[in-house]
């Protein structure tokens, strides 16, 4: 991972961006030490299995929706074409 950070040249900016970057660096050494249980990791993976299904899931939902919406749209013009229709 790369960053370019500009922080300025005035004497405040710099210790303020100093202080931002300890804080950044800090962070990032605390979360790399973090190591997850077995039943958290557990967990996730089970979420990240779902993932994909809800989203295929609430795709084919959307598909559906917008078929029942075009069949109904299709049914209220061919009662209407039938209702303007003149009598023999």
């Amino acid at each position: 991972m790369r960053a370019k950070i500009v922080i300025g040249e005035n004497e405040e900016t710099i210790q303020n961006a100093l202080k931002v970057l300890q804080a950044i660096f800090s962070m990032i050494d605390k979360v790399v030490r973090i190591k997850l249980s077995d039943s958290a990791r557990a967990k996730c993976d089970k979420n990240r299995k779902k993932m994909p299904n809800t989203k295929a899931k609430e795709d084919n939902d959307q598909i559906e929706q917008e078929k029942e919406e075009k069949l109904r749209k299709e049914m209220a013009e061919e009662k209407e074409r039938v209702r303007k229709m003149t009598p023999e």
